[in-house]
C-alpha cells in the first residue's frame, strides 16, 4: 500500500499551497488564500490524505474545530487501521448492503481517535469534520462518508452533486469527537453511501475553505465541475494533480479578493486515469 497525508501542523503560511499526488489521487493543503477572519485555535486545523492499494483507492479530508489535534487524529486512525484492509486485493470485508454499518463504527472510532489524542497531549478535544471516499474498481463500486460541513462531491459527464452531510439540508452540523458521543446516538449525525463507480468521473473532497459563505465561492459545485472540465484534456499521468491545484489555486484567489481566509483541504480521484500497478514487494 502507498499513502500519503498532509497535516495542517506542517503548513502555516498564508497564500502557499502543498500538493502530493500518486497514480489517480493527489491531496493539497492550504493555511489559506488570507488570515482568518473569525476567532481560531490554531492557523491550520486540516488534513488531507490518500491510501492506495491493489485493490482499492482511499481518500479523505478533515476540518478541526478548536486545534488540529482532532483532524490529526483521524488521519492517524484511518491510515493505520483502516487503509489496509480497505484497499487490499481480493474480496472487501464489506459490501455496499453493509457500508452505512462501517460507516457508523469508522465515524465513532476516529471521534474516539480524537479524545484519545486530545488526552495524550494535555489539550481539550478539537471535534472534527470527515469526508471518506474509497474507490474499489474490481466491485465497481465507491463508498463514501461525510460528517460536518466537509464535502464530497462526485462528477459525472454532465455535472458535479455535493452528497455530503451540509448539502443535505440538515439544520444542525455535527462534528466528529464529542466526549458525550456514543455509537447509537451518532447514528444519525452524518451521511454515507455507495453507488457505481463506473458512473463517475472523478470524486473531490475538500473542506469549507471552498464554501464558506464570505469567505470560497457561492456555488462550489459548479467550481468544482468547470475544474474537471478545464483538466479534462490533460495528460492522464499529470491531471489528478493538476485538478486539484487548479480548484485549490481559484479557491485561495478568491479568499484574497475577499480578504477573508479559511484554511483548505482537499483529496480527489481522477477515475478517468487507470489505476497504477501497485508494488507489492513480490519481486524482491
Amino acid at each position: 500500500m502507498r499513502q500519503a497525508h498532509l497535516l495542517g501542523c506542517d503548513h502555516h503560511e498564508v497564500g502557499s499551497l502543498a500538493s502530493i499526488a500518486e497514480a489517480e489521487a493527489a491531496i493539497t493543503l492550504s493555511r489559506g488564500g488570507a488570515l482568518k477572519t473569525y476567532s481560531h485555535t490554531e492557523p491550520n486545523e486540516d488534513a488531507a490524505l490518500f491510501a492506495l492499494g491493489q485493490g482499492g483507492s482511499l481518500i479523505a479530508v478533515a476540518d478541526g474545530h478548536s486545534g488540529a489535534s482532532g483532524s490529526e487524529a483521524m488521519a492517524a486512525h484511518l491510515l493505520e487501521s483502516c487503509a489496509e484492509s480497505w484497499t487490499r486485493a481480493g474480496k472487501p470485508e464489506f459490501q455496499d448492503s453493509s457500508w452505512e454499518e462501517v460507516a457508523l463504527e469508522t465515524v465513532y472510532a476516529c471521534g474516539r481517535a480524537v479524545l484519545t489524542r486530545s488526552a495524550e497531549i494535555g489539550v481539550p478535544p478539537a471535534p472534527s469534520t470527515l469526508s471518506i471516499a474509497l474507490a474499489r474498481p474490481d466491485e465497481d463500486l465507491l463508498f463514501w462518508l461525510s460528517a460536518g460541513d466537509s464535502h464530497v462531491f462526485l462528477t459525472d459527464a454532465s455535472q458535479t452533486r455535493d452528497v455530503g452531510w451540509s448539502s443535505l439540508g440538515h439544520k444542525r452540523t455535527y462534528f466528529v469527537g464529542y466526549e458525550a458521543a456514543t455509537r447509537e446516538g451518532i447514528q444519525n449525525t452524518f451521511a454515507c453511501g455507495s453507488l457505481p463507480l463506473s458512473s463517475l468521473s472523478a470524486v473531490t473532497l475538500a473542506t469549507d475553505g471552498l464554501s464558506e459563505p464570505g469567505i470560497g465561492f457561492p456555488d462550489p459545485e459548479a467550481q468544482v465541475h468547470e475544474t474537471a472540465s478545464q483538466t479534462a484534456s490533460l495528460e492522464a499521468s499529470i491531471r489528478p494533480l493538476e485538478m486539484a491545484k487548479h480548484l485549490s489555486f481559484a479557491t485561495l484567489e478568491i479568499q484574497r479578493a475577499q480578504r477573508a481566509g479559511d484554511n483548505l483541504a482537499c483529496a480527489l480521484l481522477d477515475l478517468r486515469t487507470p489505476p497504477a500497478p501497485r508494488y507489492d514487494g513480490s519481486a524482491l
